[in-house]
């Protein structure tokens, strides 16, 4: 089959502005497989592609500064797209479900990612997220089991619940904010209801609250969910079986070979 490239007619665009996509303009068109936006749009609306299928590639100019609400919904054919440095956030859902994406650079002038943006991408292997990203939102990568690693930058200040949760394949995390991330990563980390890492010698826990000797650097600690002082040396938590030795609230399990690690980050 000759493959389809778009065609830009007038009943495309927001007619207002004449420079922006209109929601849902290729609404379903299943049989597109490459489009090739032009210079004079600056926004793509909300689910502009929604459940094109078959679209490989996209071109996305830099004239483009904002792509809408799942505007590439369940694109499940598209490998490969440039998010141009023009574009400062990725909004909710854009790349939802987009199970053949495989590689995602997303540009240093995005500072924010939104909810679900890469929900389900299956196929992702590689994400770089920018030291401009401040802000990654609740279930912002939530089932992308092609991932194995992943950097949070420090200037990552706020992250959602489940951002990575049911990211099966990842076995390690960057970052030097251990409770800012606690929830992030709510089942592929938990171990006993609690996050298993290497204590750094910062933040607010010093002591085992079971052996009642001060950690060490490189200790294996393990941090329980029910509050994030509540940290024990993973030998030591290992003989407690039932509940929380400090607030006594139930603790329960899950297996997991997820390593937070602790290290400077350049990008």
């Amino acid at each position: 089959m000759k493959p389809t490239t778009i065609s830009v007619k007038n009943n495309e665009f927001d007619k207002s502005t004449n420079v922006t996509f209109r929601d849902s303009a290729f609404y379903g068109r299943t049989g597109l497989t490459n489009v090739t936006i032009p210079d004079s749009v600056t926004s793509i609306g909300n689910h502009t592609f929604d459940g094109c299928t078959g679209l490989a590639n996209v071109s996305i100019p830099n004239s483009v500064t904002s792509i809408g609400y799942y505007a590439f919904f369940k694109c499940t054919g598209l490998t490969n797209v440039t998010i141009p440095n023009s574009v400062t956030s990725i909004r909710d859902g854009t790349f939802y479900g987009c199970t053949g994406l495989t590689n995602i650079i997303i540009p240093d002038s995005v500072t924010s990612i939104g909810y679900y943006a890469f929900d389900g991408c299956t196929g992702l292997t590689n994400v770089t997220i920018p030291n401009s990203v401040t802000s990654i939102r609740d279930g912002a990568f939530y089932g992308c089991t092609g991932l194995t690693n992943i950097i949070i930058p420090d200037s990552v200040t706020s992250i959602g619940n489940h951002a990575f949760d049911g990211c099966t394949g990842l076995t390690e995390v960057y970052t030097n904010n251990l409770y800012l991330h606690i929830d992030a990563f709510r089942i592929k980390v938990m171990r006993k209801n609690g996050l298993l890492t290497k204590y750094n010698g910062e933040g607010e826990i010093h002591e085992c609250y079971i052996c009642y000797t001060n950690f060490k650097k490189n200790d294996d600690i393990l941090i329980l969910e029910c509050f994030h002082t509540h940290a024990f040396h993973d030998m030591c938590i290992e003989k407690i079986k039932d509940s929380c030795p400090i607030c006594r609230r139930p603790i329960g399990y899950s297996t997991t070979n997820l390593n937070i690690k602790y290290m400077p980050i350049i990008l």
